[in-house]
């Protein structure tokens, strides 16, 4: 049953007055997950902006959480954007994904490297294709969580991925 408001704002792709609830409650839950579990990533993101921000993912259906028993275990949010822009330092900006751009920009995975297989089967289910695509990223030194840089990932990586061999 609870499910059901998601269902009605898939199909219409508008959310309806059902589906606040829904997805206040979900980007709540998600928001609590990362705030705990993501290492200070967000840790200068007020709250409120955070928020704003899974709830945005969470309509647009580009964050992606695996649950074990109920409890999320892992999220990541990915979206497609063409690779000029990515490579311009356009990868947000309050854009809904353009799942027939050229290349991938995944922003944020949270949790234990076991769970990337099952959370890039989710983004296969998402994005169609998102492997053969470029897939960008931020990365940073593990003493240096700020200063984070662009990086295009290897193909090779994804199959390893996919087969759960990273």
């Amino acid at each position: 049953m609870r499910r059901e408001p998601r269902r009605a704002y898939m199909k219409t792709n508008s959310i309806q007055p059902e589906a606040v609830d829904y997805f206040t409650e979900r980007s709540k839950e998600i928001v609590q997950f990362c705030l705990r579990e993501s290492k200070g990533l967000f840790a200068r993101w007020p709250v409120p902006t955070l928020f704003a921000y899974v709830f945005f993912r969470l309509v647009d259906r580009t964050v992606f959480v695996l649950r074990d028993n109920g409890r999320i275990t892992a999220v990541a949010s990915a979206w497609g954007r063409p690779e000029t822009e990515i490579r311009a330092g356009r990868t947000f900006g309050w854009k809904r994904s353009q799942d027939g751009a050229d290349a991938v920009f995944i922003a944020e995975v949270i949790g234990q490297r076991r769970h990337l297989p099952r959370l890039a089967r989710l983004l296969s289910k998402r994005l169609p294709g998102w492997e053969k695509k470029k897939v960008f990223t931020m990365r940073s030194e593990p003493d240096r969580p700020m200063d984070r840089k662009l990086v295009e990932l290897r193909p090779e990586l994804f199959k390893r991925m996919l087969n759960g061999s990273t």
